[in-house]
């Protein structure tokens, strides 16, 4: 999984950027996964690539059974305070897999199914909240990856009020986000995705009278290591 994050002002002037990227295993005995292989990177220049960046030591060897516990503060013990990076791994993970499986009894090709049934308020752990309001998906093709058949998911959610609180931080606002999931027919693995998030939000530091307003832009790209494994 790679994740890059750019933060500009609300008139679209460049502040940084910051990308994440870590292995992923699934398929583990008892139902659980891990992650290895993190990476943080930041830079302040909106032309210049990104660095090798800092281990995230914390996430070697991460392992778990994804479920609702993963959004309670003790499931990320070890990590340090405001690790929402690597912990946005966690949930974009959890939620691409939950989009590209649970609905496969309701999803018909080329028509919007309102996933009502999973809009809800999360809590992140500890650190705020997050609220999907209106989950669409559609069943709009197929294509071929990795010398696999797949069906084509594109999901849209949009107006998702988000909060973030910290001792150093407390953000408000709201994101949109969107993408595709290729699903080979054959297993039901997934061969790749793409998601895209756009959030406004305003940020307050700890000493701060007055916030500002901030964009974030994020696109994840989501990649077999060994296609055909």
């Amino acid at each position: 999984m790679i994740t890059t994050y750019f933060n500009r002002d609300v008139y679209g002037n460049f502040i940084n950027k910051q990308k994440v990227v870590a292995n992923y295993t699934r398929a583990l005995g008892d139902k659980k996964v891990k992650w290895n292989n993190a990476f943080y990177a930041e830079t302040t220049s909106e032309s210049v690539d990104f660095q090798n960046g800092t281990k995230l030591d914390y996430m070697e060897g991460f392992c778990y059974v994804p479920s609702e516990e993963m959004l309670k503060q003790e499931s990320f013990e070890g990590f340090p305070s405001m690790s929402i990076h690597a912990q946005n791994m966690v949930w974009d993970m959890m939620g691409l897999e939950h989009f590209a499986w649970n609905f496969w009894g309701k999803l018909k090709l080329n028509e919007t199914y309102f996933a009502k049934e999973s809009n809800s308020k999360l809590d992140l752990a500890g650190a705020g909240s997050f609220e999907n309001k209106d989950i669409q998906l559609s069943w709009i093709g197929i294509t071929t990856q990795n010398n696999e058949v797949c069906a084509v998911i594109e999901f849209r959610v949009f107006n998702n009020p988000l909060e973030l609180n910290s001792e150093t931080i407390k953000t408000k606002g709201r994101s949109n986000y969107w993408g595709r999931i290729n699903v080979s027919l054959k297993d039901k693995q997934i061969e790749g995705a793409v998601l895209f998030e756009d959030v406004v939000q305003e940020i307050k530091f700890s000493g701060q009278e007055k916030g500002m307003i901030m964009d974030t832009f994020r696109e994840i790209k989501l990649e077999r290591l060994n296609p055909g494994v």
